[in-house]
């Protein structure tokens, strides 16, 4: 189960990072339609919120670099830089960046309008249900699919 848990880690992460990262943050390159529905499911399974979400606060981090703009200003301390901008409420809100193309884009609005049955769909019921329909280990596919698979995603990265 470690094995199948650590290859599924890295191929979510690895969508997330061509996915959120590099095709909608930076629109390094143009995908099918087929492949961007692929993207967002694994991006989704990264519980890092919604694409539209994520590409906004990642383009405002590039634009306000370490400045009180910045959503992720390291000079807020090394916890508030990795985790505690996504988990804790705060008077600083990020600074103005160009995501008209992302408001467009109908895939993306329609991710961010239901990202919270999607997250339930794809961080949870089908790591869940993968564990227990291949491996008959329903309990493992709950503890380490669902929880152990949240806490490797948000603090270890390959």
């Amino acid at each position: 189960m470690r094995e199948q848990l650590s290859t599924a880690e890295a191929v979510k992460t690895l969508l997330l990072k061509i996915g959120y990262h590099r095709l909608w943050s930076h629109r390094a390159y143009n995908a099918s339609f087929p492949l961007q529905l692929f993207l967002l499911a694994g991006g989704t399974s990264a519980v890092q919120g919604s694409c539209y979400w994520w590409a906004r606060a990642h383009r405002s981090h590039h634009r306000h670099t370490d400045t009180d703009l910045d959503p992720y200003n390291s000079s807020r301390g090394f916890l508030w830089s990795h985790i505690g901008w996504m988990i804790f409420k705060s008077k600083f809100h990020p600074g103005p960046s160009d995501v008209s193309d992302l408001r467009r884009d109908q895939l993306i609005q329609w991710q961010h309008r239901h990202y919270l049955v999607l997250l339930v769909i794809f961080g949870l019921v089908l790591p869940i249900a993968v564990a227990g329909f291949l491996f008959d280990d329903w309990m493992g596919g709950i503890c380490f699919a669902g929880a152990l698979r949240l806490t490797i995603a948000h603090h270890v990265r390959p």
